[in-house]
């Protein structure tokens, strides 16, 4: 399985706003690093039961989450014999099947690109608009950055790795990437966890050190962090066994709109958290933050 921690609060933070960002910005070339398989056979655990299974039991309590995209592949999925949970690339494909996008998968585990081919056959993508790499995706999509026929305005890369400074045979890290992809002009979302306050800064400061060489070659808020912070983390140390871990996506050359969409979506997210509790009782809420990384720092939205 590529993608243990499938369900969690992370990934519902991450699959809410990636199918608002595509949504929107429909892009007509879909790249991903890290892809993980299109689907998840879905049972309970506690970190389950607090991330995708107390979503559903309580999103309907929100218009803007019972109308967003995400809610309705969690639906689709949920009313199967067998409950599935969809993977970035099932949401991919379902948004963008619709204006004919061409995808490129990259992963290196087998059965992940399985399960993708199974879906884009099941959502009648053809074989033509379908990349399926069973190689490192880091070197791959920066190849793919330079065929002279990308226009950049029209590709998504999304980069979903474990370890954002992990460096590949190439020593070329899923930082790296999402740098090259912002300063060719590409659309690209970077995700990450943090399991403490500490981590968490020592994420920015590196990530703000990395892009301050090109910062001079973004418009204003070009490149923004949009994270979900549970509560808890800010109390110090507990037992996290990186299940309740605060999540965010480094986000670059995206529209205002998706911005707009996502912090919507983020704010209705931490409003039906309220009220939840971890399993050892403690306070299940969750703090949006939305800033800027470059030229206005600390532009909280």
């Amino acid at each position: 399985m590529a993608n243990r921690h499938f369900g969690e609060i992370g990934d519902v933070w991450k699959h809410l706003a990636l199918s608002e960002i595509l949504s929107i910005e429909l892009p007509d070339h879909y790249w991903e690093s890290h892809a993980g398989s299109a689907d998840y056979l879905l049972t309970h655990s506690p970190p389950r039961d607090y991330g995708v299974y107390y979503f559903m039991t309580h999103c309907t309590l929100s218009p803007d989450l019972a109308e967003s995209q995400y809610y309705l592949s969690l639906f689709k999925l949920f009313n199967r014999d067998e409950i599935l949970y969809p993977g970035s690339p099932y949401i991919a494909m379902s948004i963008l099947r619709k204006i004919n996008a061409s995808f490129i998968f990259c992963d290196l585990d087998q059965e992940s690109l399985d399960s993708i081919e199974l879906w884009a056959k099941d959502f009648q993508i053809p074989n033509s608009l379908l990349s399926l790499k069973k190689q490192d995706g880091i070197n791959i999509i920066m190849e793919e950055t330079q065929r002279v026929d990308v226009q950049p305005g029209n590709v998504f890369v999304f980069i979903d790795p474990y370890d954002p400074f992990q460096r590949n045979s190439h020593q070329n890290s899923s930082v790296e990437l999402f740098y090259h992809c912002a300063l060719k002009g590409l659309k690209a979302v970077l995700w990450y966890g943090f399991e403490s306050l500490s981590i968490h800064q020592h994420f920015v400061n590196s990530m703000e050190k990395i892009l301050h060489p090109i910062e001079n070659l973004f418009t204003k808020n070009t490149v923004r962090r949009m994270e979900i912070i549970p509560e808890v983390i800010t109390l110090g140390k507990f037992d996290h066994s990186g299940s309740y871990i605060g999540s965010g996506m480094m986000c670059c050359n995206l529209s205002s709109q998706c911005y707009a969409a996502c912090k919507e979506k983020g704010m209705a997210l931490a409003k039906i958290y309220r009220e939840a509790i971890l399993p050892d009782n403690r306070s299940g809420a969750l703090r949006l933050n939305i800033q800027s990384i470059t030229t206005e720092k600390n532009c909280v939205l």
